[in-house]
């Protein structure tokens, strides 16, 4: 999840449904489709495949090829991994609403160019290369099918990253499996909160949220309350989507030691891999886990 659209789909659809679905009781209802925007919803019209000569032209040595994973009801997840020569860490990326692999493999590799490392990402179903309809549940039994698989045949050490959606994908494997180490990018604790937050402050003591079951368990407080491994937390000051104080909240739940948080000035919701200063941050907190 990069562009400049990207990110307001979260906070924009929860803040309409505020607006829409208030009755004289005042309640709102929240579901996968206010959370969960794949290409159906947003209109996006996926362009052709990315052509092995746009990662060429940012590193001329790089090696890409399509991967599938078969997920347990045979539908089949379907991304791209990148090689770089020398790379001693893998990072698997979930991106965000209106990610797309054949934009975030290079949006990556040309923002964090000066780190070494291989990277792999997949489309949600009903994204990009992906058929299928998406909900929350299935998102994350996708994750923990996608990390399996990935770390059956990475040599080295594994890292996961999630941008903002992607975060609740990220720290579920956290909880359930034991990654080398994870990135939280523009992260939030809940849905609950974040609904609340897109609400107008005003309407928010008057505000019932009747959040779907499923999306009561994208908890990334309780998910990342059991990993003591190497951690990094991104959260920009102006991201309205998901509050910087939510992902403190995300930040403050990790037990291990080895954890850093960085909030960003003048930041919002996307964008962050473009600063100089996260890139630092990145390559260092890579290289300390090579």
């Amino acid at each position: 999840m990069y562009t400049k659209k990207t990110g307001k789909y979260v906070g924009a659809v929860l803040l309409l449904a505020a607006a829409t679905q208030l009755t004289a009781c005042m309640h709102v209802n929240i579901t996968d489709k206010e959370l969960i925007r794949p290409d159906s919803a947003t209109g996006y019209k996926s362009t052709k495949r990315m052509a092995l000569e746009e990662i060429k032209k940012i590193n001329p040595a790089a090696r890409i090829k399509d991967e599938t994973v078969v997920a347990a009801d045979q539908t089949k997840i379907e991304g791209i991994s990148l090689q770089q020569e020398g790379s001693k860490v893998t990072i698997l990326y979930f991106g965000g609403n209106l990610s797309h692999v054949d934009e975030s493999v290079p949006y990556l590799l040309k923002n964090l160019s000066a780190c070494k490392f291989n990277l792999v990402n997949f489309d949600y179903r009903g994204y990009g290369r992906t058929i299928g309809v998406p909900d929350s549940t299935a998102m994350l039994d996708d994750a923990i099918k996608i990390y399996d698989a990935v770390r059956a045949q990475t040599q080295g050490k594994l890292i996961i990253h999630g941008h903002s959606m992607g975060s609740f994908s990220a720290a579920h494997i956290a909880s359930q499996r034991k990654p080398d180490g994870i990135i939280l990018e523009a992260t939030a604790n809940n849905v609950t909160d974040i609904a609340m937050n897109v609400s107008p402050w005003y309407l928010r003591p008057f505000v019932n949220l009747d959040i779907q079951d499923s999306l009561k368990k994208l908890d990334n407080v309780k998910a990342v309350s059991t990993y003591h491994g190497p951690s990094l937390v991104f959260n920009g000051e102006k991201d309205v989507q998901f509050p910087a104080e939510l992902g403190q909240k995300v930040y403050d739940a990790i037990p291990a030691g080895n954890k850093r948080l960085v909030l960003l000035k003048d930041q919002g919701h996307t964008g962050m891999l473009k600063r100089e200063d996260v890139q630092k941050t990145y390559c260092e907190y890579l290289q300390q886990i090579s």
